[in-house]
């Protein structure tokens, strides 16, 4: 099982915790959230590119960064 399997899994079962939250901030995402935005990544990042394509993934420290990691 790899890491967005895990999370999808994981959203499913556990959707209204939360899965992070940014240290020093009121910013988090659930499980649900977190999965919702990386499927949303995902088809953003597929509609622009070919498979075998690289991308580069460029964010600040911010919970925006792992929807764009596991999309």
């Amino acid at each position: 099982m790899d890491l967005v399997q895990l999370l999808r899994r994981h959203a499913g079962q556990h959707a209204d915790r939360v899965a992070i939250r940014l240290a020093g901030t009121s910013d988090q995402l659930t499980y649900g959230e977190l999965d919702r935005r990386a499927q949303a990544v995902a088809a953003l990042l597929r509609s622009v590119t070919s498979v075998g394509d690289r991308v580069a993934l460029l964010f600040p420290a911010d919970p925006d960064f792992l929807p764009a990691l596991f999309g």
